[in-house]
């Protein structure tokens, strides 16, 4: 945890980033909760009525629901590799800075 706790210094000059990543997270995971309850109108009322356009209606939401579910996974990982490689390179600077200020015997 006390590396978390660290890392966390590292991240606030990209807070906007990570909380995007998030709000990505979180759309995510409401995607995957709604298709379950789409399935099961889908059986409670188009099954049960033969309702053909209900279930052609719902087949093309989960359609859409997948498109913008792999949207929001490309932008979600976008997001997240573009957050770890700009932590990585501040942290290969500050080592590179710290060595560079080392004094001479320590080389």
């Amino acid at each position: 945890m006390k590396f978390l706790w660290r890392l966390r210094s590292y991240l606030r000059p990209y807070w906007p980033q990570v909380l995007l990543s998030l709000f990505f997270l979180l759309l995510l995971t409401g995607a995957n909760l709604v298709i379950p309850a789409i399935i099961r109108q889908v059986i409670d009322v188009g099954l049960a009525r033969g309702e053909h356009v209900y279930i052609l209606n719902a087949g093309l939401l989960i359609l859409a629901i997948g498109i913008a579910h792999a949207a929001l996974t490309y932008g979600q990982r976008y997001v997240s590799e573009w957050i770890a490689q700009h932590v990585g390179y501040d942290l290969r600077n500050r080592l590179y800075d710290h060595i560079q200020n080392l004094p001479f015997s320590f080389h």
